[in-house]
């Protein structure tokens, strides 16, 4: 995670904005993120349903800027927004659907729908 935690520096330090996924082998932050969706008042939310290849997609996304959760957020250069992403994908033709959660931090601050259509 430290090499995560060097890439943000580097990105912001170019006057960017990062967005990185968290994953399972990030086992603290990703707990964090959870307990962050689980227990915190979300700041914005999204959702976008796509119809088409076949598919009926629902593509929801939640935004958190309060940090309360997240151990040594500080560590993070310019962390401002949790993102949870949730899609569930129905295969018309055979009925089969397809359920997905990702979370990521960011730096930018924005809405959800930025970060709907931005990164969806």
């Amino acid at each position: 995670m430290g090499c995560q935690q060097d890439i943000a520096t580097c990105i912001v330090k170019a006057e960017g904005d990062y967005l990185l996924a968290v994953k399972n082998n990030q086992a603290s932050l990703y707990q964090n993120m959870e307990d962050s969706f689980r227990f915190l008042k979300t700041a914005d939310y999204d959702e976008n349903i796509d119809i088409g290849h076949g598919r009926i997609e629902t593509r929801k996304c939640t935004i958190i800027t309060d940090l309360a959760h997240i151990e040594n957020p500080d560590k993070w250069e310019r962390l401002n927004v949790l993102i949870r992403m949730e899609s569930e994908r129905c295969d018309k033709a055979t009925g089969n659907t397809e359920y997905a959660t990702r979370y990521y931090i960011a730096s930018k601050p924005a809405n959800a729908a930025f970060y709907q259509k931005k990164y969806p």
